[in-house]
């Protein structure tokens, strides 16, 4: 199960909808910017669907986002929050290329060697991305000399971009088993499945079709699910990395030192080796029966989750507004395409939908965004007559983003019930370099605020 709680306006607030939209120029304004905001990202889930939603349309090149700035020394976030600094980079376009690499520059410096394996446009604001100095516009860190005050030693900082080794490299049909490079992307992997008759289990994949399958496994980045399987991860069968020495090593489930290293090597964040293929389990190609449920009070919130989780399905992402003490929950239950006796309760069909979260953002939308925030964010003590007129504006773009449904049908219609291919029905689309959280197009800062609770204790949590 995923839980995403956002807490941005207060009740007060947003009862008070337009009641202070009086006659003005600076009034009439914000109105203007508000339902342009509106309009227009509406608009935008119509015109990109039909490229967003047609596999043929996804292309398979190199997964590579450019962010803003990036160069030879210089790697940014996807949303250009963090910023790496390190001394040279390192584009292998194989697994002998990654080993012989290592190899090189270990055998060639005298000082300590850091090398860390990511992607452009890598979506982390965590520094251990960094193999250098990390630092952004928000904050700098800084590498100090240890407690004795000894110089520290020389480290030479290597990035090594994988984003060119996105390629197939082998399709077991029959066991349904598909290996691949680490640099292919979530999109890419989906699209591979699907043309090789084969799904990714429902709740494995990550919501942003544009993470990369090593960046995904690597950081145990999750997909929803309780007590099944809920991450990339939990499919992985065999992976070839090499290690510090340059030794390429293929490890296996199937023996015993193998299954060590690949319980190590998952979620390890690249702390043993540079990971550069991974054998996934898959399963026969399916559809996944996707229902979202709007305007949820949020009174009993837990009880029902837990009433649903039992009855219905493990799969569930909840969107939790408290202030606006409601909830919007998507379930997802997969369907096995060759066994629908139950057809009286199989919903529509739709071969062309795809969750409508994550498409770029026109240039006009992220101008009128960046003019709006600048001027609610210039006001922080809310203490100029336009405060209320502010806060309204950003509550009412809230609940409306919240009333949304989260899947439209290729025409734009959307689809709050309703059958999807497995392989697409949590991917999104691919946003870069112009997505909603980017810095650099929507002229705002963009912070991850992330947290894990148990769910034993999820009750207790909701109530403080």
């Amino acid at each position: 199960m995923r839980f995403i709680a956002t807490k941005r306006c207060s009740p007060s607030v947003c009862a008070r909808h337009f009641a202070h939209l009086r006659h003005g120029a600076q009034t009439t304004w914000l109105f203007v910017v508000f339902v342009l905001l509106v309009c227009e990202f509406s608009a935008q889930l119509g015109d990109r669907l039909a490229i967003i939603t047609n596999v043929d349309a996804v292309r398979v090149g190199v997964s590579e986002a450019f962010s803003q700035g990036d160069c030879e020394t210089t790697l940014y976030s996807s949303d250009n929050y963090l910023k790496c600094t390190f001394d040279l980079q390192l584009v292998p376009n194989t697994t002998q290329d990654v080993s012989d690499l290592i190899k090189l520059h270990t055998n060639s410096s005298n000082s300590r060697i850091k090398i860390r394996a990511t992607r452009r446009g890598f979506h982390s604001s965590a520094g251990f991305v960094c193999s250098g100095r990390r630092s952004s516009s928000k904050k700098e860190r800084v590498e100090f000399g240890d407690d004795h005050g000894r110089r520290s030693l020389r480290v030479t900082s290597y990035t090594m971009l994988l984003h060119v080794m996105n390629h197939v490299v082998s399709v077991d049909a029959e066991q349904h088993k598909l290996t691949v490079e680490a640099g292919m992307t979530l999109l890419e992997l989906a699209r591979v499945a699907e043309a090789n008759g084969m799904a990714v289990p429902a709740g494995a994949l990550s919501m942003y079709g544009n993470l990369t399958v090593g960046g995904v496994i690597m950081a145990s980045a999750h997909g929803s699910g309780l007590g099944t399987v809920s991450s990339l991860g939990d499919l992985v069968t065999k992976i070839k990395w090499v290690n510090a020495k340059g030794e390429i090593i293929v490890s296996d489930l199937q023996t015993e030192r193998g299954a060590k290293e690949v319980r190590a090597l998952v979620g390890g964040l690249g702390l043993l080796g540079v990971v550069t293929e991974f054998t996934l389990k898959l399963q026969p190609n399916s559809r996944t029966i996707v229902d979202t449920r709007k305007g949820l009070d949020d009174t009993n919130l837990v009880l029902d989750l837990k009433k649903t989780l039992a009855l219905e399905t493990p799969h569930i992402i909840v969107h939790w507004r408290p202030d606006f003490e409601s909830y919007k929950a998507l379930l997802f239950t997969q369907v096995d395409d060759v066994n629908q006796s139950a057809a009286a309760v199989i919903p529509k069909y739709y071969p062309n939908a795809r969750r409508a979260s994550d498409i770029p953002v026109s240039d006009k939308m992220a101008s009128a965004w960046s003019e709006l925030m600048a001027t609610w964010e210039d006001d922080a003590a809310e203490e100029l007559p336009s405060a209320d007129v502010l806060n309204t504006e950003i509550c009412s773009w809230g609940e409306s983003t919240h009333r949304m449904s989260m899947f439209l049908d290729i025409d734009g219609t959307p689809i709050d019930h309703g059958m999807f291919r497995t392989n697409s029905a949590i991917l999104t689309g691919d946003c870069s370099p112009k997505c909603l959280y980017a810095v650099h197009h929507m002229g705002t800062f963009t912070e991850d605020t992330e947290f894990t609770i148990k769910f034993s204790q999820l009750e207790a949590w909701v109530q403080m």
